[in-house]
């Protein structure tokens, strides 16, 4: 969150490219987030419980 605390008037112009910087970075970010979480998805480091089927001791 950003907190803008103006010392002189700020014009449309001014206000209207600080918008789109941010709207930039947020998008970047997202998306960003996103190739992550596909990341993640996709390549499983371990197999899940009860996907291996386990020996049981013989006595």
């Amino acid at each position: 969150m950003f907190v803008l605390v103006p010392t002189t008037p700020l014009d449309a112009n001014t206000i209207r490219f600080i918008a789109e910087s941010t709207n930039a970075m947020l998008e970047a970010r997202a998306a960003e987030q996103t190739t992550r979480d596909e990341r993640a998805n996709g390549a499983r480091r371990h197999a899940p419980i009860g996907a291996r089927p386990t020996a049981l001791p013989v006595n």
